[in-house]
């Protein structure tokens, strides 16, 4: 009988707390994880770890936890990453973004008129797709539209591309027409070979001269794809107005980026988790030192975010982090935001596009950035946990 009622609360009990246990545990230098519980528990029935950190001591390591019901049963094991207990420099700060593509990416195919008279469509034919980053024709390494139309004008009647889809190099070949209306040879392809824009700094940290900024990717409108780049730069930027968000149509900050101004720093890294790379200069950033928290530090509750919505000042508002999701990968949005700054919502509406980046600090450390906006309601956005952030700058 005892072993009997033991199976059914394990099966029971140890149910409810499985759907507690997050995908993955982060955990600070130094901290003891014997105890700490992830979900409510009564007395006697506390969720323990059991953890092999000796190769979890830097953040990029892996390790695993096993995480056991009552500090007995098991429940579940789950990867390990330990970040370390330090500072960094919180942003806020408006910047521009150059993104530099690796080849070009193919926007769209079209079709045109040919010296028959009839239409012709090279790259439909051939099964090129958007979403392909055009890298090389005829070996020729391709990194712009301009070199792409080049190599394509080359007189060949039949040449090869190599492409990228899916993470994975493949060959076309195709033969280009001439294009009775422009005079040249061509492909029938809309391409990309570059992106601009504005974001917010999120953090900088002072022992290895890194920086993070957005909390999410930058990726191309037309094929929702996350660039794949060769690199870029981040530089100064102004906020000069503001088009308010409402519901149904997110607001947006319109910004400057001075033509003649030099890079603050490069870009070496655009992931879901935003960009990142190393800054040449620190002298832009106003914030100060914080602590940086695991997310399990985060809680439902008050907080602020650190933001520019005007000129180059960064100005703090409150929000509120109305849930947390812990058990799956919600990329860039593991965090519901809400605005219960009056002052914000008045001058924007609440979280608007060029906000993403945004550092949100809770208890004194950082804990996140905010990355997206409920397009029904823009007092209300996602955020993502900041150790996600750090990871792309170890």
């Amino acid at each position: 009988m005892t072993l009997f009622l033991g199976l059914c609360f394990y099966t029971a009990y140890g149910g409810i707390i499985y759907s507690y246990i997050p995908s993955q545990i982060v955990s600070v230098e130094g901290e003891e994880l014997k105890n700490r519980m992830f979900a409510p528990c009564p007395v006697g029935s506390s969720v323990t770890v059991l953890s092999n950190t000796e190769n979890g001591r830097k953040f990029a390591s892996e390790s695993e936890c096993v995480i056991k019901l009552c500090g007995i049963l098991p429940l579940k094991t789950v990867p390990l990453k330990t970040m370390p207990a330090m500072s960094v420099v919180t942003g806020g700060n408006v910047i521009g973004i150059n993104l530099f593509t690796e080849g070009v990416l193919v926007i769209s195919t079209d079709s045109f008129g040919g010296s028959d008279g009839r239409q012709h469509s090279p790259a439909l034919n051939s099964g090129i797709k958007p979403g392909d980053v055009i890298v090389s024709v005829d070996d020729n390494p391709v990194t712009s539209s301009e070199e792409l139309r080049k190599l394509v004008n080359s007189g060949k009647k039949r040449i090869k591309l190599v492409i990228i889809r899916g993470g994975e190099k493949q060959e076309i070949f195709m033969q280009p027409e001439y294009d009775t209306l422009s005079g040249s040879n061509k492909l029938g392809l809309w391409v990309r070979d570059s992106a601009a824009g504005i974001g917010t700094l999120t953090f900088y940290r002072k022992d290895n001269n890194k920086y993070a900024a957005l909390g999410h990717g930058l990726s191309d409108a037309n094929t929702g794809d996350i660039y794949k780049i060769s690199g870029g730069e981040i530089t100064n930027a102004s906020v000069l107005s503001i088009e308010k968000g409402k519901r149904g149509a997110p607001g947006e900050l319109k910004g400057i980026l001075p033509a003649d101004t030099k890079p603050l720093g490069s870009i070496a890294v655009n992931s879901p988790n935003g960009i990142s790379g190393t800054l040449f200069q620190d002298d832009f950033i106003s914030g100060d030192m914080c602590r940086i928290a695991p997310r399990s530090e985060v809680k439902c509750g008050d907080a602020y975010i650190l933001s520019c919505i005007d000129g180059n000042s960064v100005e703090r508002f409150s929000i509120e982090i109305q849930r947390i999701v812990t058990t799956g990968d919600g990329a860039s949005k593991d965090m519901l935001l809400h605005v219960t700054d009056k002052n914000l919502i008045e001058r924007t509406g609440g979280i608007v596009q060029g906000m993403s980046g945004s550092p949100i600090i809770q208890n004194g450390k950082l804990v996140g950035a905010v990355t997206h906006v409920l397009i029904n309601d823009p007092t209300r956005g996602f955020g993502i946990f900041i150790d996600k952030m750090f990871d792309e700058t170890d």
